[in-house]
């Protein structure tokens, strides 16, 4: 018999175990593709992943794993690109400091080779999300490397037109070696 939980315990226990299947479904993803000779993968490879303010321990190491492997799934290596996650609580903050909409879920500044993403992106809490629903009917892991991909569109073909980015977004899923053009 389980116990009574209140809803907050409720959502909790949710986010949890939401999180705990994302992670499965990344490292089961991550397992089926191809290693380098000898098992270990070269550091260099690795996507520079860290956390905002606010963002700590547990949470953070989690949303970095998180991250990487969701960018493995894409292909392209971007050196020395960073990607920042950044908790709810700042992520208007964020958003006011580049002049991007806070309604954007995440966003590159090329000239500092860095993206920016929200952190519900990698930790999902059961909400549905109605701005990304006019983007894309993707939820949980399949939402988060689709933003990625978008993303990578930006950095890859050094745009920031929306729609380019989005082409590119489409063929880097769908594994495709050219995607700007």
């Amino acid at each position: 018999m389980l116990p009574n939980l209140d809803d907050a315990e409720v959502m909790k226990l949710v986010t949890a175990l939401g999180t705990i299947l994302a992670i499965a479904i990344l490292v089961h993803d991550a397992g089926a593709q191809d290693k380098p000779p000898g098992g270990k993968a070269d550091l260099r490879d690795q996507a520079i992943v860290l956390c905002g303010d606010g963002l700590t321990g547990d949470h953070c190491q989690m949303a970095r794993e998180i991250m990487r492997l969701a960018l493995s799934n894409l292909g392209p290596k971007i050196p020395d690109w960073r990607f920042v996650v950044i908790p709810e609580s700042r992520w208007q903050q964020a958003a006011d400091s580049f002049g991007v909409k806070r309604t954007t879920p995440a966003f590159s500044s090329l000239s500092i080779r860095t993206t920016y993403v929200e952190g519900n992106l990698l930790f999902a809490d059961g909400r549905v999300d109605e701005n990304l629903q006019r983007f894309t009917a993707a939820s949980g892991l399949r939402r988060l490397v689709w933003v990625m991909a978008h993303e990578y569109g930006h950095i890859v073909c050094q745009t920031t037109d929306e729609r380019k980015a989005n082409a590119a977004a489409g063929y880097l899923i769908y594994g495709r070696r050219k995607v700007c053009r």
